[in-house]
């Protein structure tokens, strides 16, 4: 269960050739467990079962992340509070499933094993017709991968050069101005992803991603791979 089990034999060896500097689109592999065994209602069902630890599940309200109060008990979420709060247009985050759900703590270990990066996986459910979080960029490669319902990513050039970590983040660079430029001149890429779609959005792309296409809720995983960087070797 490495790298190929999510993205396929010859694309797992071309990332491992070398690293994808631009966002492009896969499918995923129909032997994969991600799918089948890792699939939206498993995802759904943390949340309905009041499975999931309050630690590890933030919610988002346009943009803005609510206070764990809102939908906890007991270090655990609530189960009657997670469809409220879909239904008033809500995302939930599900952070680092590796650490609690062994199926994704296996791959995880195993794309550490074969490329030598560590890494986690988070789950996103965002209701239909909604957005969750709007423009930003990441640290680190992103494998986006569609479960259910669609999504739109919005993708735009990179403002700032190999962010890594706590470095050159988005939170801590941001200007609002970016974000009227890319409204004017839109994207440079827009992809929608349907269910077994996949994403490989390098660190450092800015993404506007949403569902207002969606008939349904969107459920997707992000696998992230932490790169060994030249910053990573210089402190080392």
């Amino acid at each position: 269960m490495s790298l190929d089990m999510i993205i396929g034999h010859e694309a797992a060896a071309a990332v491992l050739g070398k690293w994808p500097e631009r966002p492009y689109t896969l499918k995923l592999p129909h032997d994969s467990p991600v799918g089948r065994v890792v699939n939206a209602q498993a995802i759904r069902g943390f949340l309905d079962s009041g499975c999931a630890p309050s630690d590890y599940v933030n919610v988002f309200h346009r943009g803005e992340g609510l206070h764990p109060a809102r939908f906890t008990a007991d270090d655990r979420v609530a189960p009657a509070s997670v469809q409220l709060l879909l239904d008033q247009g809500c995302t939930i985050q599900l952070r680092e499933l590796n650490r609690w759900f062994p199926p994704l703590s296996a791959i995880c270990a195993s794309i550490q094993a074969e490329t030598g990066c560590p890494g986690y996986v988070t789950a996103f459910i965002t209701p239909p017709n909604r957005q969750g979080l709007d423009y930003h960029w990441d640290q680190y490669l992103g494998i986006v991968v569609q479960l259910q319902g669609t999504k739109t990513w919005e993708l735009f050039e990179p403002k700032v050069d190999a962010p890594y970590r706590d470095h050159s983040m988005s939170t801590n660079l941001w200007q609002d101005d970016w974000v009227k430029q890319w409204q004017r001149e839109g994207p440079d890429q827009t992809v929608e992803l349907t269910p077994g779609d996949i994403l490989m959005l390098p660190r450092g792309w800015v993404h506007n991603p949403h569902s207002r296409k969606s008939a349904e809720a969107s459920v997707h995983l992000t696998f992230v791979l932490k790169e060994r960087v030249p910053l990573w070797v210089a402190e080392r």
